[in-house]
Formats: structure tokens, sequence, C-alpha cells
């Protein structure tokens, strides 16, 4: 007689009822190892090839296969039902032995965020977002793709990762959650050539969210689609797991449901084999308490519109940028290949679409490119730090993360002075003091580095590196160092490190402050942050003097710069603000753009220069009204994607003399002249600029380009 591996039941209630299932093995024999869940329970398949699981209505909604290792599914490795097993479509499972020994090396693709819309939109999005796309520019929903054009960049991808062995989508596949979408994206993936596995993100229950109310379970459509809104699988002696994490479209008790599978699926599983965790947002708090008791070594996720690579202790954190609406970051990486050995942690390759940097046209050109980096790690985000002789910059290490740190380079011919590993990557500016550097990690470590030869003074981590991710440069105001995001500050001694004081907000999340640009500016003893709120701090103290409601218009999230007391930001509705530093009063506010601003704004011939996504301005330092204009280029599309009629020009620029340098989104670097803003001179670039220049004192701009390399120009004219 077969021995069948229940779960032990005790009575039973009259809405519960139980699931049972056969599972057959299409050219091969009974394996040990293969399992089934109702999404909470994990039971192993019996020696006759069957098993049985409590499924009680209004409570359990779907079932899974975890097949063994190196097995796969050929019907669909899931059912769901919200009325029951009887309406269960199919609880038999069919599986193949596939070609492949377990325990080898194999890589993954990684995408995310690619928000697939287009064609009529459901009734329930317009009703409850109408207010909001009346915001949007002509062109603001054209950034979204189509399902076929989804399919189009994935297959793209997968050819040149090369060897892809399956496709990860860590959520927000779709841009509302619409059933038709939901279905053309399973679709898609149905028809690729290797399998895909994949995450439930908040924009897939959308429609779901404003019909039900948020806190309840919002991804029916998803599960009855797509896949279940979490699960497990084994791949090549590695073990993976699917997690819902976002709060407003998952109830209490399937929340309670899901502790308990992956309780239980760590217990079974996590023991023997390393595991990544896939989902949809950063996993903080999430990764902590049960993930670190097993061997849980690496983690994947979305939503950022980020190109990130972290630690999380001994977990590698991997965040990818999206092929769909434009990185936040302004990376153009749209997807990672991620390589997994039976020993060592997953490292990874960033990877970008064929043809999507803009074709530049070669010409004679007054300004010459006197030197470029071999080095191409250089942070893409960050205006360079020059002084006298030498050029710092912040390294990025997109395969490991534990390569970065900040690089000292030659001014005159490129060549590398020294090298101080950090651990991760340098992202920020870096700050110049004296005979020391201030550099700080995209996750809040602070170094203090002597200027010739890097030898760390100091060293400094943050709390809670989720809610860091900063890109601002390290602020020094009398004897203290200042760091951080429009959410969190921290304040510490100039000579020892030590920290003085520390600023959270509280309930704001890496999430609702992620890409943002935003650094604390000084005027005296004042410190302002701006965010969602807007804060005046005494810098010796920490304590809050005035807190801004909404400063000026939402969004502001641009490089912000300073002058006399002021400051200026751009943000994400293309906004200009002004705002008195010494006490956060906005002065003014205009906009200047159709969308987002990424630039910062500094003053030039009587005004303030700047660029926006349709090209350069000189706006007026009083109330931001526009002076002078200049575009660049057609049909730029370095920031979004699928968008097609985009001019911008991300980079701020640098003013020499009466020359303002100005990198474009088209490929260029271009020179202007004087108030009306006259081209004076353009060079093509090997790849764009998206960040700030720094000019020496030799005349000479120096920037990094979107490769990584850092580059050196000089203007002939």
């Amino acid at each position: 007689m077969a021995i069948r591996n229940t779960p032990a039941r005790t009575a039973k209630t009259a809405d519960e009822s139980v699931v049972t299932g056969h599972i057959r093995w299409l050219g091969a024999r009974f394996r040990h190892g293969c399992h089934v869940s109702n999404g909470e329970q994990i039971v192993e398949v019996s020696t006759d090839n069957t098993y049985e699981l409590p499924f009680i209505t209004g409570k359990h909604r779907f079932v899974f296969i975890i097949p063994p290792d190196g097995y796969r599914c050929t019907t669909p490795f899931w059912s769901s039902s919200v009325h029951g097993p009887a309406h269960l479509a199919n609880t038999d499972f069919k599986l193949k032995k596939m070609g492949r020994r377990p325990g080898r090396s194999f890589t993954a693709l990684h995408i995310t965020d690619t928000h697939v819309g287009g064609g009529k939109m459901d009734p329930r999005i317009h009703k409850h977002f109408g207010s909001w796309f009346k915001k949007l520019p002509a062109d603001g929903q054209s950034n979204i793709p189509s399902a076929a054009r989804m399919g189009r960049v994935i297959r793209q991808l997968i050819d040149e990762a090369g060897g892809v062995d399956f496709v990860i989508h860590t959520g927000d596949l779709t841009d509302w959650g619409e059933p038709a979408k939901l279905r053309a994206a399973a679709r898609v993936f149905a028809d690729l050539e290797v399998p895909v596995f994949p995450v439930f993100g908040g924009h897939d229950g959308n429609v779901e969210r404003v019909t039900n109310g948020a806190g309840n379970f919002n991804a029916m459509y998803f599960t009855k689609f797509v896949a279940p809104p979490y699960y497990s699988w084994h791949w090549g002696g590695r073990h993976f797991i699917s997690m819902m994490v976002e709060s407003k479209f998952i109830d209490e008790e399937t929340k309670k449901m899901q502790d308990a599978f992956i309780a239980e699926d760590l217990r079974r599983f996590g023991r023997k084999m390393p595991v990544t965790v896939c989902c949809h947002k950063h996993p903080y708090p999430f990764n902590v308490g049960v993930f670190r008791r097993y061997r849980v070594d690496s983690w994947l996720h979305g939503h950022f519109h980020s190109n990130r690579l972290m630690h999380d202790g001994k977990i590698r954190v991997f965040s990818t940028g999206t092929p769909a609406m434009g990185n936040i970051d302004i990376s153009d990486m749209h997807g990672r290949a991620i390589r997994f050995t039976s020993r060592g942690k997953p490292t990874s390759r960033s990877m970008r679409l064929r043809g999507f940097r803009p074709t530049v046209v070669s010409r004679s050109s007054p300004i010459e490119i006197a030197w470029r980096s071999k080095t191409d790690l250089l942070a893409r985000r960050a205006v360079p730090c020059v002084v006298d002789d030498t050029v710092f910059a912040g390294c990025v290490d997109e395969s490991q993360g534990t390569e970065g740190g900040v690089i000292a380079f030659d001014r005159t011919n490129a060549s590398v002075k020294w090298k101080r590993r950090l651990g991760e990557s340098v992202e920020a500016p870096i700050t110049a003091w004296r005979d020391c550097l201030i550099a700080v990690t995209h996750i809040g470590g602070v170094a203090c580095l002597r200027k010739s030869d890097g030898k760390k003074i100091w060293e400094y981590e943050s709390e809670h590196p989720y809610n860091r991710w900063v890109y601002t440069k390290p602020l020094v105001i009398n004897n203290h160092v200042v760091i951080g995001t429009s959410s969190y500050l921290t304040c510490l001694s100039l000579r020892t490190g030590r920290k003085r004081w520390c600023w959270d907000e509280g309930g704001v999340s890496a999430s609702d402050a992620m890409g943002r640009f935003l650094g604390p500016v000084a005027d005296g003893s004042r410190i302002l942050m701006l965010g969602r709120t807007g804060y005046v701090f005494d810098v010796t103290t920490g304590r809050v003097i005035r807190t801004i409601a909404e400063p000026g218009r939402s969004g502001l999230r641009a490089h912000i710069t300073t002058d006399q007391g002021q400051c200026f930001v751009g943000g994400s509705a293309g906004y200009l603000c002004c705002f008195k530093i010494k006490t956060g009063k906005l002065l003014w506010s205009k906009r200047v753009s159709r969308t987002a601003i990424i630039s910062g704004f500094i003053p030039f011939q009587d005004g303030l220069l700047g660029g926006t996504s349709e090209g350069v301005g000189r706006y007026s330092i009083r109330n931001g009204r526009k002076l002078a204009f200049r575009s660049f280029g057609i049909e730029q599309r370095h920031f979004v994607p699928y968008r097609h009629k985009e001019r911008s020009c991300m980079g701020t620029p640098a003013i020499q003399g009466e020359l303002a340098w100005v990198p474009s989104g088209d490929g260029y670097m271009n020179i202007l002249q004087g108030k009306s803003l006259k081209l004076v001179a353009r060079v093509a670039l090997s790849a764009p600029i998206i960040s700030g220049l720094a000019i020496a004192d030799d005349g000479s701009a120096i920037g990094t380009d979107a490769d990584g390399h850092l580059l050196a120009m000089r203007f002939g004219g």
C-alpha cells in the first residue's frame, strides 16, 4: 500500500474541502522531491504519484507544483479558483525531464517593470485616476509599450545575454493590471523559447485595488492569467522564491498564509541549497528574521526603475533597470544577466537594448576630446571632483557590488594615481575639503580619505541601508559633514566621523524617495532639506526649526543648486522652484517643462541656465520666466525608450567665463555663448553625458559619459 504524504487534519468544518491531484512523468519514472502547495502548506507527492491538500473556500485561492530539480512542468504549473476546489481548472500536472544536470552553472535574465499598456483603457482606471491623467502632457502615455513590443524587447535581451536558461520578471508586467493586458503578457511569456517566472507588482493589481480598496486581495487577475502571487521553484541546485510584498494588494489572511508558506518552504529547501528571493519592491524589512536563518544569498527586485547592486549583510541585492518608462536613476540599462554557479554568490552583467543610444555624426569641431579614461566603471550621474592636477571620481561595481570606491586620476592624461575600495558603489559626487575627501556610498556609508594616497582617515556606516540610496554630494559646513536624502539625514564630526545627530522622517520608505537627487543645502548654521515635506534644521543640534508642508510643486527631485542664500530645484512635473535656504520659504515656482526636470540650474548671464526634457533654457532668477531657449537633436530616447518625440538635456551645464558647456541627450557636447544662448560649437561623443561637468584650472571641461568613462574636453575657438 502506498504511503500518502498528507498534512494532519482535524475534523472538517462545513466550508473545508480537500483538493487531490495526480502527477504524470513524461518519459521518466517517479522521482522523490516533487511537492505541491495550496499557498499555505506544502506536501510531497506520494509514491503513487498523487497528492492531497486542504482547500478552504474563501481562504485558499490556488494550488501550484514545485517540480524536482531538473524537471519542468509542461502544463500550467498552477491552478486558481475563488469558488472552492471543484472550480480549479486543473489539479493534475505533467512533468518532463530537462536536459541538464542539477548543480551546474546557469544564467537567468532579470527584467522588470515593463508596464504593458496600449489600446483601450479600463473605464475603472479612468474614473479613479481621471484628474491625474489630465495633468499628463499630450504624449504622457506614449512611453507605455504594448505586449508585442515587450516581447520583442525580451527576445532582444535574451539574444544579447547569450545562453539564457530562464527569465525572471520582478513585477509591474502591466501598467494598470487590466485582465486583457495580463492575458497578453502571459501569451508573450508562453511564446518565448525559455521559461519565464513572473512576480506580482503593484501595477498588476491596480484595477482590483480601485474596485476592492487597498488592503484586500487585489491579485486575482494576476493569479488567474499569469502565475500565483507567490510560489517557489528549483533550478540547477538552487532554490528560488517569488513573494508578494506590497501591502495595498494583499489582505491580512493571505499575508499570514504567505508567511506560513515561506517558513515551511525554507525549512524544507533552505538548508539543502542556496536560495534566491524574488519580489517587486525593495526587500526591507522583509529580509530580516526567517531569511537570515537559511542559505539566502541573493535578492532580486524591481520597482525602483534603477540599476543598482548592493549588499545587506551576506545577501547580494540586485535591482535592475527597466525597458519601459525610463529609469529614474537615468541609467540606460534595461535588463541584467545574472550568472549562478554551484559555488559563491551570483554575479551579473547589465544589459542595454540595441539601437537605444542616439546616432551622432562626427564633424570637424573646435572642441577637442583631450582624453578618455580606460576605466568604464565610474559614477555616471556624478560631477567629477577636480582639485589642482587630480580628478577624483566614484567607482561603481555592477557585477558583484564589492569593488566600488574612489579613483584618483591624473588630470593631464587620465592615468590612475590611486584607487580606494569602499565595498559598495559610490554614485554621489565627492567633496574635497582641505587635504581630505568625503565620499558616500549609495547606501549611506561615509569615508574620509586622504587626498594624496586615498588612505582612510575614518569611516561610518548608516543604519537601514534600504532607506538611503544616496546620490547627493556630502555637505561640509563648519566642522560637520551632513549626508542624506529627502527623508534621512546624518550629521558627522568632520574630524572623527562620529555621529552627532540623525534625522529620519519615518514612514517614508526607499520606494517613496527612490531616485531623488535632492540633497541638503546650507546657509550659515541652517540646513534646508526638501522632499515631500521640507525641513529647516539647526546644523549643531539637528533640531527641526521649521517644517514646510508640500514645498513648491510635488515631485521635487532634481539636482539642487544654490546662489546667495537661495536654492533652485526642478521636479518631476516640470516646475522650477526657488527657496530661501534659511527659512525654507518658497519664493517662486514656474513650470518650464512638459515633463520631469533632472538637470541642475546654475547662474549664467543674469539668469539661471538649466536643462529640461525639451532642451536648455535661460530663466529669470527673480521669477523663473523664460529668457532664452535652445533645443538639441531629434528623436532622442535616452531617458524614456518608448517616447519618440523627446529632446532632452539632463546634464547640468558648466560655466567657463562667457561660455556654457551643455551636454545634450542627442549625444553631443555643446558650447553656448551670451544671453541668447548662441551655439558656438558642438562635438559628437561616443556616449551621451547625463551628469554635470567640472571646469579645471586649464579651462578643460571634465565629465563622465553614460558608459562610465571619464573624459576631458578643450575648446580651441
